[in-house]
């Protein structure tokens, strides 16, 4: 398997920060890029935690801390079966520790993805 494999499947796509972290680390320190896509790996896809879960759980934090990243975990979940109510609720907890400021930012990242997924439909 690549590594770019696991989030192509899970996301439908390399994200570009992703993309640009594995070809610098390939050229200057690969041994490290394998050893932080293991430990990756073993945090995101436990057996604990149903993988949609933990894509909700991504999302709410990378969302609280108003985290780009947040939108590629929001895809995630939504390919994994989550719905906008499942989400939103999401972002009603990042309110909670996040703030308004965090909630807008996680509520205008799901209405983005809302807008591509009714674009390719």
């Amino acid at each position: 398997m690549s590594i770019q494999e696991p989030y192509e499947k899970i996301f439908g796509f390399v994200p570009e920060l992703t993309k640009k972290r594995h070809a610098f680390s390939a050229e200057v320190f690969p041994e490290i890029l394998d050893i932080q896509e293991e430990f990756r790996k073993s945090c995101i896809h436990s057996e604990a935690l149903e993988e949609k879960t933990a894509q909700l759980i991504l999302f709410g934090i990378l969302s609280s801390h108003m985290r780009e990243g947040a939108k590629v975990h929001a895809i995630a979940s939504r390919r994994l079966g989550a719905t906008w109510k499942e989400l939103h609720s999401v972002s009603n907890l990042v309110f909670l520790f996040g703030g308004l400021s965090a909630m807008n930012f996680s509520i205008k990242l799901l209405a983005e993805v809302k807008e591509q997924e009714e674009k390719q439909k």
